[in-house]
C-alpha cells in the first residue's frame, strides 16, 4: 500500500514536472516568438526609415535639378538681354555714323557754296574794276579831246 502511494506521488510529481517543463517551453517559445516579432518590427521600421530617407534624397535631387534648370534659364535670359543690348548699341553707333556722314556732307556742300559765292563776288569785283577803268579811259579820252579842241 505504501509503495502504491509513493508511486502515485512520483507520478503526480512527474506529471507536474512535465507540465512545468511544457509551460517553460511554451513560455520560451512565446518569448522567442515575441522577440522574432520585435525583430521583424524593427526591421520593418528600419526599412521604412530607409525608404523615407531615399524619398527625401530623391526630393532633394529633384529640387536641385529644378534649381539648376532655373539658373540655366536665368543665364540664357541674361545672355539674350546682353545680345539685345549689344545690337541696340551697334544700331545706335551706325545711326551716329550716318548722322556724322550727313553732317560732313552738309558741311562740304556749305563750303562749296561759300567758295562759289566768293568766286562770284571776285568776278563781280573784277567786272566793276574793269568798268571803272573803262570809264576812266573814256573820261581821259574826253579830256584829251577837250584839250585838243581848246588848243586848236
Amino acid at each position: 500500500m505504501l509503495n502504491e502511494g509513493r508511486r502515485r506521488r512520483t507520478k503526480s510529481e512527474e506529471e507536474e514536472e512535465e507540465e512545468e517543463e511544457e509551460e517553460e517551453e511554451e513560455e520560451e517559445e512565446e518569448e522567442e516568438e515575441e522577440e522574432e516579432e520585435e525583430e521583424e518590427e524593427e526591421e520593418e521600421e528600419e526599412e521604412e526609415e530607409e525608404e523615407e530617407e531615399e524619398e527625401e534624397e530623391e526630393e532633394e535631387e529633384e529640387e536641385e535639378e529644378e534649381e539648376e534648370e532655373e539658373e540655366e534659364e536665368e543665364e540664357e535670359e541674361e545672355e539674350e538681354e546682353e545680345e539685345e543690348e549689344e545690337e541696340e548699341e551697334e544700331e545706335e553707333e551706325e545711326e551716329e555714323e550716318e548722322e556724322e556722314e550727313e553732317e560732313e556732307e552738309e558741311e562740304e556742300e556749305e563750303e562749296e557754296e561759300e567758295e562759289e559765292e566768293e568766286e562770284e563776288e571776285e568776278e563781280e569785283e573784277e567786272e566793276e574794276e574793269e568798268e571803272e577803268e573803262e570809264k576812266k579811259r573814256e573820261h581821259d579820252v574826253d579830256l584829251d579831246e577837250d584839250r585838243q579842241g581848246l588848243t586848236s
